[in-house]
């Protein structure tokens, strides 16, 4: 394996990650503390670069 597919599984494995605390964060949000909206805040956010980091990688990959 090259280095760069070393970086990729990392994005990868990074954004999944953040993919997962995001909708974490939400459900808590949601589900359990109804009045804190800065957690919902937070967890679109953690969605967001999550699926940044995630699409990066996905079309990194395909590039090479």
């Amino acid at each position: 394996m090259k280095n760069s597919s070393y970086s990729l599984i990392t994005l990868l494995v990074i954004g999944c990650i953040f993919i997962i605390l995001g909708l974490i964060n939400i459900g808590i949000s949601l589900f359990w503390d109804f009045s804190n909206f800065e957690n919902m805040v937070i967890g679109i956010i953690m969605l967001t670069v999550g699926s940044i980091g995630v699409l990066c990688a996905y079309y990194w990959n395909q590039k090479k």
